[in-house]
């Protein structure tokens, strides 16, 4: 809950646009993480909580979202997320207004610089222009609600716990005639996530297998 109560806070100390809805899902959690975020709601109006059975994945929880929100532009947020600067949402949200075949962009954008190597640059960033990239990582992104529904959605039957979702949705959307990319400016917010033993629980070897398998 700690982490979910700072990404909340941060979110709510900057102004949002009218008519914006905040849906969080709680996946699963077996902390105090319910209740708090019952009591957390009842002071915004335009704040909804869905609460998961069981842990059911990062593509299972965006789904769930997926389905409740009802904006035609909508923004994914971990909850190790925090946000930092009045502007973020306005520099997320500026390639959409670019163009109308961009059909995604966030803040941590990778391109692949070589076929049979497979090397890649991650975190790209061209100050002033926004630029195309091969995926995107989803813990900071923003889609368009129809692509992503034409799309399939976030897939939770090909990606239960095993993550890449992000990078599958996101070749989807390139696939049908959609451009993915990241703003000209750093999204500004902190992302909490560490690589270490521990941190994911599922098995992250079996996790690349499945990868493997899938693309």
């Amino acid at each position: 809950w700690d982490l979910t109560e700072r990404c909340l806070r941060s979110i709510f100390s900057f102004p949002l646009p009218q008519n914006t809805d905040i849906v969080v899902v709680d996946n699963g959690s077996t902390d105090l993480t319910p209740h708090a975020l019952k009591r957390f709601s009842e002071k915004i109006p335009f704040m909804h909580t869905i609460k998961l059975p069981k842990n059911i994945g990062p593509a299972g929880g965006r789904d769930a979202a997926l389905k409740a929100a009802r904006g035609k532009t909508l923004v994914f947020l971990d909850n190790d997320v925090e946000i930092k600067h009045a502007r973020w949402l306005d520099i997320l949200i500026e390639p959409l207004l670019q163009h109308p075949r961009v059909g995604a962009g966030g803040a941590f954008g990778v391109v692949h610089t070589h076929d049979e190597t497979d090397g890649w640059y991650q975190k790209i960033l061209f100050p002033g222009l926004t630029v195309p990239v091969c995926w995107l990582s989803s813990y900071c992104v923003e889609i368009r609600r129809q692509p992503l529904m034409d799309c399939g959605g976030w897939r939770p039957d090909q990606y239960q716990l095993y993550g890449m979702e992000d990078v599958s949705i996101v070749y989807a959307l390139r696939e049908a005639g959609r451009m993915v990319t990241v703003p000209g400016q750093f999204v500004p917010i902190n992302h909490g996530m560490n690589h270490r033993d521990g941190h994911y629980d599922y098995d992250i070897d079996d996790s690349g297998r499945k990868n493997t398998e899938n693309f």
